[in-house]
């Protein structure tokens, strides 16, 4: 079994798009807003020190870098949830005991919820804590989401994701998102024991903070150049048999700058045109690239050593499929 977040990047991701950030110091993120054009909810949040990366980052191999990018799904513009896994269907139901809340042109997602159950029924994953927090916000122009008053979490946001109906032709959207999970667990496997304390942190916004726009035509759903997703995950303890491994006391940080993304409406499983500038661990580089609504987007990374990888995002995740 593989423990994942569940308003983890994937989902988070297919709200909203990224620009240049210099990762060399903490990022100078303002937890508040003067900007009185989007709803005063979505300036309540991040948190002081969401965007602290300052801790030392694992370092990263070639094979690890295409790894992770083939089989990611983190780039979905729209994610099927065909055969889902036991798993998955159990943390569904956990999130849509809670209700969203609907305000004048949004609506919100709000929840801590603690999935260690959704596990137990796994003879080789023994789960100490496994607690995610959720926090989101999607508000329009002019938009009317009165249609998902009462629903659960999980049941609205799949609506509301799916469907572009809710903000009207011709207005503009914002969009923040927070989610963060704690994981602590041991795990049999076929290469010994392993044991993992693992802090996941998950941000859609623009660098200062602020909610990322959109905007809505009749085709497309068009997303503000600059808006970034950053992915933050802190391996308090990380062993295999025992044994610490380079991941303990460390952090990988992912961050995802949009150019020109656009999605063509309807449920298509990539965006339609542009890209994301990716960083990973402050070594990698480069580029994912779209080229069609129905095409799975291309990368290539480099490293400061001038190693380069090349390949097609999600690709070991379809080919499983």
């Amino acid at each position: 079994m593989k423990i994942n977040d569940y308003f983890g990047s994937t989902v988070l991701t297919s709200l909203i798009t990224i620009s240049t950030v210099s990762l060399g110091s903490p990022l100078n993120a303002s937890v508040e807003s003067s900007n009185a054009e989007y709803p005063a909810a979505l300036d309540q949040i991040l948190r002081p020190g969401d965007f602290d990366v300052s801790q030392d980052l694992a370092p990263l191999t070639a094979d690890q870098v295409r790894q992770q990018l083939a089989m990611s799904n983190d780039y979905l513009n729209y994610h099927s949830e065909q055969n889902l896994s036991r798993l998955q269907e159990c943390i569904n139901r956990l999130m849509d005991q809670h209700k969203v809340k609907i305000g004048p042109n949004q609506i919100e997602f709000n929840a801590k919820v603690d999935l260690a159950s959704c596990a137990a029924d796994d003879p080789n994953t023994k789960v100490q804590e496994y607690v995610t927090e959720l926090h989101l916000i999607m508000a329009c122009s002019d938009g009317n989401f009165s249609a998902l008053q009462g629903m659960g979490i999980h049941q609205a946001y799949q609506l509301v994701n799916n469907d572009e109906t809710f903000c009207a032709p011709g207005t503009s959207g914002w969009r923040l998102g927070r989610s963060e999970s704690k994981r602590q667990y041991t795990q049999l496997t076929d290469i010994g024991t392993i044991e993992v304390q693992v802090q996941n942190l998950v941000i859609d916004s623009m660098p200062d903070g602020k909610p990322c726009k959109t905007h809505h035509d009749q085709q497309h759903v068009s997303y503000e150049d600059g808006c970034q997703t950053m992915t933050k995950t802190s391996f308090q303890r990380a062993t295999l048999n025992g044994v610490p491994v380079d991941k303990q006391g460390k952090q990988d940080l992912a961050v995802r700058v949009g150019h020109g993304i656009r999605a063509l409406k309807g449920k298509h499983p990539w965006f339609d045109v542009g890209f994301f500038d990716v960083t990973l661990n402050k070594q990698w580089r480069g580029l994912v690239t779209y080229s069609g609504a129905n095409n799975p987007p291309q990368f290539e990374l480099q490293s400061p050593g001038s190693l380069s990888v090349k390949g097609i995002v999600g690709e070991l995740v379809t080919k499983k499929q």
